[in-house]
C-alpha cells in the first residue's frame, strides 16, 4: 500500500471516529435535554423540590446549576406568596372583627338615644360610650390606611431638622387630660436644651401616639414614664415605660410583626398593625425601635434616632 493510501485510510479512520464521537455527543445531549425538560415539567406541575442532577464535565452542568437556583427561588417565592395570602385572610378576619364589634355597640347606643330609651345622665353616658367606639373605628381605619400606603411604598415622609425634646412635649400635651381621666400617674423627663434630630414630625407623632395609646389600651398600667436619653453612638433614645402586666418572653421577638397580638399578656382592642406601622415609620426615618419586658414587670419601648449636626 502506498503512502498516499495509508494517509487516506488514516484520514478516513479519524473522520469516522470524529463522526461517531459527534453522533454520541449529539445522542447524549438530546438525552440531557430530555432529562432537563422533564425536570422543568415536574417543577411546573407543582413539585418544587425536584432538582436536575449533574456531574463535573457534564456539558449541561451550568444549565443544571442555574435551573436548580431558579427552582429554589421559585419555591421560596411560592412559599412567600402562600404566607402573604394567609396573612391577608387573617388581616381581613381581624379587621372585620375589629370593625364589627365597636360598630355594633355604637349603633346600639345611638339607636337607644334616637328612640328615647335613655335620657338625662344615662343618655350622656351612652353618647360618651358611642364616641369612644367611634374613635376605635377611626383608629382601625387610620391604621389600615397607613399600613396599606407603607406596603405600597406610597407613604412619603418629609424629613427635617427638629428639636426632639420640644416636639415630644407638643405631641404629649394632648394626652395629659386622658391620663388624668384614666388616673394614670405619669412622669415626663424631657431636657430643656435642644436635642437635634432629622425626622418627619407627623410620622414621629404617629409612632409616639401608638406607644402611648398601647399603654392605655393594653397594659393595665397605673404609671407611665417617658424619658429622652442619650443613646449609643451619636443617637438619642426616647423611652416609654409602664408598670403594667408586661409581655411574655415568647411574644417579644414577634411584637413588631404584622397582625401579631401579645394576648393574653396584653389585652384589648386593636388591629394588630400598630407596632408594625411604628417599626416601619421609625426605620424609614433612619431609626430603630426595640422593646423589653417581663410578665408582671411592665414594658419599655425605646426609639433610637441619629442626632443631626
Amino acid at each position: 500500500m502506498t503512502l498516499t493510501a495509508w494517509w487516506l485510510a488514516g484520514l478516513c479512520a479519524v473522520l469516522g471516529a470524529a463522526l461517531l464521537a459527534a453522533v454520541w455527543l449529539l445522542f447524549r445531549s438530546r438525552q440531557r435535554l430530555r432529562y432537563i425538560d422533564s425536570v422543568l415539567a415536574d417543577i411546573a406541575a407543582g413539585h418544587p423540590h425536584r432538582r436536575a442532577l449533574t456531574h463535573p464535565g457534564d456539558p449541561a452542568e451550568r444549565i443544571c446549576y442555574r435551573l436548580n437556583e431558579m427552582a429554589v427561588q421559585n419555591r421560596d417565592q411560592a412559599a412567600l406568596y402562600r404566607r402573604e395570602q394567609a396573612a391577608g385572610r387573617e388581616l381581613m378576619v381581624n379587621l372585620s372583627h375589629d370593625v364589627r364589634t365597636p360598630l355594633t355597640t355604637l349603633l346600639g347606643y345611638l339607636d337607644a338615644i334616637h328612640r328615647g330609651v335613655v335620657t338625662g345622665a344615662e343618655r350622656d353616658a351612652c353618647l360618651e360610650i358611642a364616641r369612644g367606639k367611634a374613635c376605635e373605628l377611626k383608629q382601625t381605619v387610620d391604621d389600615l390606611f397607613t399600613w396599606s400606603k407603607l406596603q405600597a411604598g406610597e407613604e412619603s415622609l418629609s424629613l427635617q431638622d427638629c428639636d426632639l425634646a420640644e416636639l415630644t412635649r407638643q405631641r404629649l400635651k394632648d394626652w395629659v387630660p386622658l391620663w388624668e381621666e384614666s388616673r394614670l400617674d405619669y412622669e415626663l423627663e424631657l431636657p430643656e436644651q435642644r436635642v437635634a434630630v432629622r425626622l418627619d414630625p407627623d410620622a414621629y407623632g404617629r409612632v409616639l401616639n401608638n406607644l402611648v395609646s398601647n399603654v392605655l389600651r393594653h397594659s393595665r398600667a397605673t404609671r407611665l414614664v417617658i424619658r429622652l436619653l442619650p443613646g449609643p453612638g451619636r443617637t438619642v433614645a426616647l423611652q416609654v415605660s409602664d408598670n403594667g402586666v408586661g409581655i411574655a418572653p415568647e411574644a417579644l421577638p414577634h411584637l413588631f410583626d404584622r397582625l401579631y397580638r401579645a394576648d393574653p399578656s396584653r389585652s384589648g382592642p386593636g388591629s394588630g398593625l400598630g407596632l408594625d406601622i411604628a417599626r416601619q415609620l421609625v426605620e424609614r426615618m433612619g431609626g430603630r425601635i426595640e422593646a423589653e419586658s417581663a410578665p408582671g414587670a411592665g414594658a419599655t419601648f425605646r426609639l433610637f434616632f441619629p442626632q443631626s449636626e
